[in-house]
């Protein structure tokens, strides 16, 4: 019995000491940057599942973390869109979108091609003598005032918020951290394809190839966001309809404002037909100008003085974000001028662009004028605040539409001057 006892009260205290020592070493190893793995690999074998659970919570404290890429010196426009509009799988993600917003960074033209102006240049950015002429710095300044560091609510299903963190280089990109990289200027190409065909990238399409049959991509389609809404339902898309001043009360400092402007933007419009039906409409009686958006002002001034509207008409080509936006912003009536039969590319039946003036009349709530085919495919956007006014494929009908349109402009800001 007594043997027994020496037995168990020896086997006790190397018990204690084993126990002891072991707490020790942990406390040393874990004070001096030891491993303990040992004590990882114990308490999760003994308790998987409390273990698996602590792992994935400590993983999603994290925020989630998206680069925008432009490899372009123009679609500035689209980047706040695709930031608060773009849907990404983020439930993917080790990453909490509940806990923290997502940080937004931002690696365009000019921070990749910092030392020179190439052909990823717009046209008038080719002719820039100096970088800070380029599209990409009117953005910039509007990017440093306006949003940089900015916490914004996104328009998805998580109900997650979005933070502009801020512009970065190529070469700071750093893949182990960022979740996903959207690319807001991609078309569906072989270049494209390489692209979208890595796991966390993403693509902006602003049209289709028509030599690309899309039904023969799922894969590339399933990553990619339209710009425009002529694609089926369940095919992802968006407006870029997040600009400058869209969240100002534009269209009531319109209305307060004399006269009736209105606007041609764009230089693949028909400027000379835009020339032709102003002169030929009620401009004087109800105190218009025409606003022509135009990098060849030398020949729209030849065409003016030929149709004796000199002094009414203003041609101008704007480099800069917000004042390009001002500018718009101010237009009482526009005339998109893409005719069905000369711009088909901004058709269902053609490439399915989206014309580039829409996302400004919605965003500004921007009386509009235009073919009533051009009117079918975007309807659904026009809010009740937007006065539409459509014709058909005659220049009478056109200035009908333009004189329609200005009386009911004329008789708004009467009404709001009494």
């Amino acid at each position: 019995m007594n043997t027994y006892c020496k037995f168990i009260f020896w086997l006790s205290c190397l018990c204690a000491s084993f126990y002891a020592t072991s707490t020790y070493l942990k406390g040393y190893l874990l004070y001096f940057g030891g491993n303990d793995s040992f004590y990882k690999t114990t308490r999760i074998e003994e308790n998987s599942t409390l273990s698996k659970h602590v792992h994935v919570e400590d993983i999603n404290e994290r925020a989630c973390r998206v680069v925008i890429i432009n490899l372009v010196d123009f679609h500035h426009e689209v980047i706040e869109s695709a930031v608060l509009r773009y849907p990404l799988p983020f439930h993917k993600y080790n990453c909490s979108v509940e806990k923290h917003p997502i940080v937004y960074d931002f690696a365009l033209y000019q921070n990749r091609h910092h030392l020179k102006i190439d052909a990823a240049a717009s046209s008038l950015s080719k002719k820039a003598q100096f970088l800070n002429q380029t599209e990409f710095w009117g953005w910039n300044r509007y990017f440093e005032g306006h949003l940089k560091g900015q916490v914004f609510p996104r328009n998805d299903k998580y109900n997650s918020r979005a933070l502009f963190n801020k512009l970065v280089t190529w070469d700071e990109i750093d893949n182990s951290i960022v979740d996903a990289q959207i690319d807001i200027t991609c078309n569906i190409s072989p270049k494209f394809q390489r692209w979208a065909l890595s796991e966390n990238n993403y693509c902006v399409l602003h049209h289709a190839n028509l030599d690309i049959n899309l039904s023969q991509n799922p894969s590339l389609l399933s990553k990619s966001c339209f710009l425009s809404p002529m694609w089926p339902k369940e095919q992802c898309q968006f407006i870029a309809s997040d600009l400058p001043f869209a969240k100002d009360n534009v269209a009531s400092l319109r209305r307060e404002t004399p006269g009736i402007k209105v606007c041609i933007q764009g230089g693949q419009r028909n400027l000379n037909l835009a020339c032709e039906i102003f002169s030929k409409s009620k401009h004087d009686l109800y105190n218009a100008t025409l606003h022509l958006s135009s990098r060849e002002s030398e020949s729209q001034v030849k065409k003016i003085n030929m149709l004796g509207i000199e002094g009414k008409v203003v041609v101008s080509s704007e480099i800069d974000y917000i004042k390009y936006h001002e500018h718009v912003s101010k237009c009482d009536l526009i005339l998109p001028l893409l005719e069905p039969n000369e711009s088909s590319s901004h058709f269902p039946w053609g490439e399915k662009k989206l014309s580039g003036i829409i996302p400004a009349i919605i965003a500004y709530q921007i009386d509009i004028l235009a073919h009533y085919k051009y009117i079918k495919i975007y309807e659904k956007w026009l809010s009740q605040k937007i006065n539409v006014v459509t014709y058909g494929d005659t220049v009478p009908e056109k200035v009908s539409g333009l004189n329609e349109q200005m009386q009911r402009i004329f008789e708004r800001k009467v009404k709001v001057s009494r």
